[in-house]
């Protein structure tokens, strides 16, 4: 799998956020390991995976590679 070719274009980076669906996720690592900006981590307190938006890129990456489909776009506000 060639991640290069998962980015999002432009307008949709600006527009839209990953959000990760706890309820679906199962930690599984898939989007940390395959995160490039290490935006991606699990959380030392309560064991979640969680993403650190100041580091997000909103490449789309981790919106693709979730086997789960537990991380969406959403409509940033």
């Amino acid at each position: 799998m060639q991640l290069n070719n998962l980015s999002l274009n432009k307008e949709r980076r600006n527009a839209f956020k990953p959000v990760i669906d706890y309820i679906i996720c199962n930690n599984c690592t898939t989007c940390i390991d395959l995160c490039k900006y290490k935006a991606i981590y699990i959380d030392s307190v309560d064991g979640y995976v969680k993403m650190d938006y100041a580091k997000c890129k909103e490449c789309g990456i981790c919106v693709k590679v979730c086997p789960y489909g537990a991380i969406k776009y959403y409509r940033k506000k």
